[in-house]
């Protein structure tokens, strides 16, 4: 009887540490995704979380939300923003008031052309800028408990930013207080309709859009202190990724 004979192929000692690097990289690779990503910009809420209890606010106390933008890049070439944002509006309400500029009562946000125009803030992302136009806010009652804002600025050419700037500043209004349990809402600003583009047309990275919360607490507890932790880490964190993306 004949025995069928194994074909053996023999590994060569060039094989066998070419092989040990290829499954380093893969693993290396697999955790660090990170590694091989594109550069992003980033549009945000800087606080992210707005946190309010009896002790501190109470109907009518006004807050203001502040939408930011920074790139993992610099500089960042932008001539036109629109951020749009939803929120539960049986629970805040953005501030109205009769402006001089459009002839009618509107949301209160900055820039607008009423209270300094593009001068608000220096570090507003346009800051001091001449040419194009602020555009008049816009509310919607979209039903539902649902409330949205709309607002815009455009140039009429690029400007350069090297460092994160704010887009835009709402002031809101507190319509109601929880009887117990916790009032809490998203300050969505990742929709479709929150945008930037360059002279070009939508800016040529990936925009990563990040939400915001609003949160009402009938009195301080574990709960509370808790949130308010979770805040400020995020905000620290939030400082911290400005300050490296600015280093680069």
């Amino acid at each position: 009887m004949v025995k069928n004979k194994m074909n053996v192929k023999r590994i060569s000692s060039v094989e066998v540490p070419l092989c040990i690097l290829l499954l380093f990289l893969a693993a290396f690779l697999a955790a660090s995704p990170k590694a091989l990503a594109d550069p992003a910009v980033r549009v945000y809420l800087e606080p992210s979380k707005y946190v309010f209890s009896p002790e501190n606010a109470s109907v009518g106390t006004l807050f203001n939300v502040t939408v930011w933008v920074s790139s993992d890049l610099y500089p960042l070439n932008l001539m036109m923003w629109q951020v749009y944002i939803e929120f539960n509006n049986t629970m805040v309400m953005p501030v109205f008031y009769e402006s001089e500029t459009w002839g009618e009562t509107i949301p209160l946000l900055w820039p607008n052309d009423d209270m300094d125009g593009r001068a608000f803030d220096a570090d507003y992302v346009f800051y001091n800028k001449k040419g194009g136009q602020i555009a008049k806010p816009v509310y919607y009652d979209r039903g539902g408990g649902l409330g949205g804002l709309k607002h815009c600025d455009t140039l009429a050419t690029n400007a350069s930013i090297d460092a994160p700037k704010i887009l835009c500043v709402i002031e809101f209004n507190i319509t109601a207080v929880p009887s117990d349990g916790i009032l809490s809402c998203d300050l969505k600003i990742d929709n479709e309709h929150t945008f930037l583009y360059d002279s070009n047309g939508p800016i040529p990275y990936d925009v990563v859009k990040s939400n915001g919360t609003y949160t009402f607490i009938p009195e301080y507890s574990i709960l509370a202190l808790l949130t308010l932790a979770a805040a400020t880490v995020t905000t620290i964190a939030n400082k911290k990724l400005q300050k490296v993306a600015k280093s680069r």
